[in-house]
Protein backbone atom coordinates (compact mmCIF):
# COMPACT_ATOMS: atom_id res chain seq x y z
CA UNK A 1 0.00 0.00 0.00
CA UNK A 2 1.26 3.46 -0.94
CA UNK A 3 1.78 5.60 2.15
CA UNK A 4 1.53 8.78 0.09
CA UNK A 5 -2.05 8.51 -1.17
CA UNK A 6 -3.52 11.63 -2.72
CA UNK A 7 -6.88 13.31 -3.01
CA UNK A 8 -8.35 16.49 -4.42
CA UNK A 9 -11.62 18.40 -4.34
CA UNK A 10 -12.97 20.90 -6.84
CA UNK A 11 -16.01 22.91 -5.78
CA UNK A 12 -18.28 25.79 -6.63
CA UNK A 13 -21.25 26.50 -4.39
CA UNK A 14 -23.01 23.21 -3.71
CA UNK A 15 -21.43 21.46 -6.72
CA UNK A 16 -18.23 19.51 -6.12
CA UNK A 17 -16.07 16.62 -7.27
CA UNK A 18 -13.83 14.76 -4.87
CA UNK A 19 -11.36 12.03 -5.84
CA UNK A 20 -9.46 10.04 -3.20
CA UNK A 21 -6.89 7.33 -3.81
CA UNK A 22 -7.96 4.49 -1.52
CA UNK A 23 -5.40 1.88 -2.55
CA UNK A 24 -2.59 1.25 -4.99
CA UNK A 25 -2.13 -2.27 -6.34
CA UNK A 26 1.35 -3.56 -5.47
CA UNK A 27 1.73 -5.46 -8.75
CA UNK A 28 0.12 -3.35 -11.47
CA UNK A 29 0.40 -0.02 -9.60
CA UNK A 30 -3.18 0.76 -10.66
CA UNK A 31 -5.27 2.88 -8.30
CA UNK A 32 -8.54 2.26 -6.49
CA UNK A 33 -10.17 5.70 -6.43
CA UNK A 34 -13.17 6.86 -4.44
CA UNK A 35 -15.16 9.43 -6.41
CA UNK A 36 -17.94 11.59 -5.03
CA UNK A 37 -19.71 14.20 -7.15
CA UNK A 38 -22.62 16.56 -6.67
CA UNK A 39 -23.88 18.81 -9.45
CA UNK A 40 -27.12 20.79 -9.73
CA UNK A 41 -28.80 18.77 -7.00
CA UNK A 42 -27.76 15.35 -8.31
CA UNK A 43 -25.11 13.28 -6.57
CA UNK A 44 -23.22 10.03 -6.99
CA UNK A 45 -20.35 8.15 -5.43
CA UNK A 46 -18.42 5.11 -6.48
CA UNK A 47 -15.13 3.28 -5.92
CA UNK A 48 -13.42 2.29 -9.16
CA UNK A 49 -10.08 1.24 -10.55
CA UNK A 50 -8.00 3.63 -12.65
CA UNK A 51 -4.98 2.45 -14.62
CA UNK A 52 -1.60 3.78 -13.56
CA UNK A 53 -1.06 5.19 -17.07
CA UNK A 54 -4.29 7.20 -16.90
CA UNK A 55 -3.25 8.68 -13.54
CA UNK A 56 0.23 9.51 -14.87
CA UNK A 57 -1.24 11.23 -17.97
CA UNK A 58 -3.74 13.12 -15.80
CA UNK A 59 -0.98 14.38 -13.48
CA UNK A 60 1.20 15.35 -16.47
CA UNK A 61 -1.67 17.25 -18.11
CA UNK A 62 -2.45 18.99 -14.81
CA UNK A 63 1.10 20.37 -14.76
CA UNK A 64 0.56 21.87 -18.23
CA UNK A 65 -2.80 23.31 -17.17
CA UNK A 66 -1.23 24.80 -14.07
CA UNK A 67 1.65 26.45 -15.94
CA UNK A 68 -0.09 27.73 -19.09
CA UNK A 69 -3.81 27.16 -18.51
CA UNK A 70 -4.10 25.48 -21.91
CA UNK A 71 -5.06 21.96 -22.91
CA UNK A 72 -7.23 19.53 -20.98
CA UNK A 73 -6.73 16.92 -18.29
CA UNK A 74 -8.67 13.64 -18.45
CA UNK A 75 -9.02 10.85 -15.93
CA UNK A 76 -10.74 7.65 -17.01
CA UNK A 77 -11.88 4.57 -15.10
CA UNK A 78 -10.72 1.09 -16.18
CA UNK A 79 -14.18 -0.38 -16.70
CA UNK A 80 -15.84 0.85 -19.89
CA UNK A 81 -17.78 4.08 -19.29
CA UNK A 82 -17.45 3.77 -15.49
CA UNK A 83 -15.89 7.20 -15.02
CA UNK A 84 -14.62 10.07 -17.09
CA UNK A 85 -13.40 13.40 -15.75
CA UNK A 86 -12.40 16.31 -17.95
CA UNK A 87 -10.86 19.55 -16.69
CA UNK A 88 -10.91 22.30 -19.31
CA UNK A 89 -9.74 25.89 -18.84
CA UNK A 90 -12.40 28.48 -19.63
CA UNK A 91 -10.22 31.56 -19.11
CA UNK A 92 -6.54 32.31 -18.55
CA UNK A 93 -7.32 33.45 -15.01
CA UNK A 94 -8.26 30.20 -13.31
CA UNK A 95 -11.78 29.23 -14.35
CA UNK A 96 -12.22 25.53 -15.12
CA UNK A 97 -15.05 23.49 -16.57
CA UNK A 98 -15.36 20.26 -14.60
CA UNK A 99 -17.29 17.77 -16.75
CA UNK A 100 -17.73 14.04 -16.97
CA UNK A 101 -19.80 11.06 -16.04
CA UNK A 102 -19.86 8.33 -13.43
CA UNK A 103 -21.63 5.01 -13.86
CA UNK A 104 -22.21 2.00 -11.66
CA UNK A 105 -23.83 -1.31 -12.53
CA UNK A 106 -26.47 -2.22 -9.95
CA UNK A 107 -27.67 -5.78 -9.49
CA UNK A 108 -31.04 -6.89 -8.18
CA UNK A 109 -32.34 -10.39 -7.68
CA UNK A 110 -33.60 -10.80 -11.25
CA UNK A 111 -31.79 -8.20 -13.32
CA UNK A 112 -29.18 -5.48 -13.43
CA UNK A 113 -29.23 -1.87 -14.56
CA UNK A 114 -26.96 1.16 -14.77
CA UNK A 115 -26.96 4.09 -12.41
CA UNK A 116 -25.35 6.93 -14.35
CA UNK A 117 -24.79 10.61 -13.78
CA UNK A 118 -23.38 13.25 -16.10
CA UNK A 119 -21.98 16.30 -14.36
CA UNK A 120 -20.81 19.77 -15.30
CA UNK A 121 -19.92 22.82 -13.25
CA UNK A 122 -17.44 25.67 -13.32
CA UNK A 123 -14.97 26.48 -10.58
CA UNK A 124 -12.00 28.71 -9.91
CA UNK A 125 -8.72 27.04 -9.12
CA UNK A 126 -5.91 29.06 -7.63
CA UNK A 127 -3.83 26.07 -6.51
CA UNK A 128 -4.10 23.89 -9.62
CA UNK A 129 -0.49 22.76 -9.21
CA UNK A 130 -1.43 21.11 -5.88
CA UNK A 131 -4.03 18.82 -7.53
CA UNK A 132 -2.85 15.32 -8.37
CA UNK A 133 -3.58 11.68 -7.75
Amino acid sequence: MDNNLHSFRLASGSSFLECRVLERDATSHDYLVGVEVSSSGFSAQHELWVERFSVEAFNRDLKILSSSFTGKAFLKGMSPNSFLLSLTPLTKTGYLAVTGNIKKLAYTYNTHFDHEMHFCFECTVTDLEKISL
